[in-house]
C-alpha cells in the first residue's frame, strides 16, 4: 500500500473529466511592504476583473470544503478567495473591491497582533464589519510560529501540546469576538508536517496549505492546495494559467528516497535530498505529456513507464522550501493539469534554517 503525501487514497480510480475548483490566497494588497507577500491594489482589482469577464464564480470557501467532505463534484470554473493574517490592508484595499462585487471571502487570523493591537493589522471591530459583510473569519493560530519547529527544551508531547493550545486559543477568540466557529486552520508560513497533520484530524480541523494546484477528488482535508499571490507570483498572465488549471485524473501518488523507502512526512529525513515522486496517472497519453519542475531547478527528467512516471530532481533541493511541480495540457486552450508536492529540508545536521 502506498505512503501518500498528496492525500490521495491507495487505489483511487478517477476516470473522466474533473471538473476544478480553485483557491486564491493573498496576504497585504497595498504597493509597500514585504515584496515576497504584497499584491498591488491595481493587480488585485486586475485579478478580480479577469474573474468576471472569463465568467469564473467566486464562492464560500465552505461550499467547496463541503462538497469535497460530501465526496460531491467540485464545479468547474470556480474559485474561493483567501487572505492570510488579517493585515489592515484587507479591510481598505480588499473589501471595497470584494463588497461591490458582492463576492464572498475567507480571511485567516492570528488573534495575538489583533488582541495586542499591532499596527498593520485589522482590529477586532473592523473584523466585526468583515463579519456583518458576510466574510468569513477562520484560525491562523494564536502566534505566527514555525509549527515544524520545537521551542528550546520541548519534547514532542509538548511542541503537539503547545501548538494545540494555540490553535484552541485562536478559535476560542475568534468565536468570543465574532461568533464564528470554523474549524478551518491556514498553516502560517504553509509548513507542516503528518504530526501536525494527525494533530489536526484528531482536533476535527481542516488544513489548508501554500501549496499550489487546484482541488482534487482526492485532495488532503489536512493540506488542502492554495495557490499563493505576491512577489513575483501573480501577474495577470500567471494569474490566467492558475486558475484556470485542472486535477490530474490520478490513481496513486507517493514519494520515496533514493534507496526505495516510503516517506509519509513532506519534511525530509536528514540524509534525503532527491526525493522521488512517483504518480500512477489513468490516462496513458496525458502521461507521456507530463512536465514537470523543481524549485531552483527549472526542468527535471521524468521517467515513463505507461501510466506511471517517476520524478526526481538531479540536483540536491535547497535548504528550506521545496517543490515539485508537475503539469500537462489539457486539451481545452490555456488550460493545464496541475499538481505540486511540497518539501521542507532542514540544514545537514538537523538544525532549522533562518528566515
Amino acid at each position: 500500500m502506498a505512503v501518500l503525501l498528496l492525500g490521495l487514497l491507495p487505489g483511487i480510480l478517477i476516470s473522466g473529466s474533473l471538473s476544478a475548483a480553485v483557491i486564491l490566497q493573498y496576504h497585504h494588497i497595498r504597493d509597500t511592504g514585504p515584496a515576497a507577500t504584497r499584491t498591488s491594489p491595481e493587480l488585485f482589482r486586475q485579478h478580480l476583473e479577469y474573474l468576471a469577464k472569463h465568467n469564473y464564480q467566486v464562492v464560500e470557501l465552505e461550499r467547496l470544503i463541503n462538497a469535497l467532505k460530501q465526496k460531491q463534484p467540485l464545479p468547474d470554473k470556480t474559485v474561493a478567495i483567501t487572505f492570510d493574517d488579517g493585515y489592515d490592508s484587507i479591510y481598505h484595499k480588499a473589501l471595497p473591491e470584494l463588497k461591490r462585487r458582492g463576492w464572498p471571502f475567507t480571511v485567516f487570523i492570528n488573534t495575538q497582533p489583533i488582541d495586542e493591537r499591532w499596527q498593520g493589522f485589522m482590529s477586532w471591530d473592523q473584523l466585526r464589519e468583515l463579519t456583518e459583510s458576510g466574510v468569513s473569519i477562520a484560525n491562523h493560530s494564536e502566534r505566527h510560529w514555525h509549527m515544524q519547529r520545537r521551542q528550546e527544551g520541548e519534547n514532542r508531547e509538548s511542541w503537539l501540546q503547545r501548538l494545540q493550545a494555540g490553535i484552541e486559543t485562536a478559535e476560542e477568540r475568534i468565536d468570543d469576538e465574532l461568533g464564528q466557529n470554523y474549524r478551518w486552520l491556514a498553516y502560517p508560513y504553509g509548513e507542516y508536517n503528518r504530526e501536525i497533520q494527525d494533530l489536526l484530524q484528531q482536533m476535527g480541523y481542516v488544513g489548508l496549505a501554500q501549496v499550489s494546484g487546484p482541488l482534487a477528488p482526492w485532495s488532503d482535508l489536512t493540506a488542502l492546495p492554495r495557490f499563493a499571490f505576491g512577489g513575483t507570483y501573480g501577474d495577470i498572465n500567471d494569474f490566467a494559467i492558475k486558475v484556470a488549471t485542472q486535477p490530474f485524473s490520478l490513481r496513486r501518488a507517493w514519494v520515496t528516497t533514493e534507496s526505495g523507502q516510503r516517506l509519509s512526512d513532506p519534511l525530509l529525513p536528514l540524509t534525503e535530498s532527491r526525493p522521488i515522486l512517483h504518480l500512477w496517472l489513468d490516462n496513458a497519453r496525458i502521461a507521456a505529456q507530463v512536465n514537470c519542475f523543481a524549485s531552483g531547478q527549472g526542468s527535471i527528467p521524468v521517467l515513463r513507464d505507461g501510466h506511471q512516471l517517476q520524478v526526481q530532481a538531479p540536483e540536491s533541493l535547497s535548504v528550506g522550501r521545496s517543490r515539485y511541480n508537475c503539469t500537462a495540457a489539457t486539451g481545452e486552450k490555456g488550460r493545464f493539469f496541475w499538481v505540486s508536492q511540497p518539501f521542507w529540508r532542514r540544514l545537514e545536521d538537523g538544525r532549522w534554517y533562518s528566515e
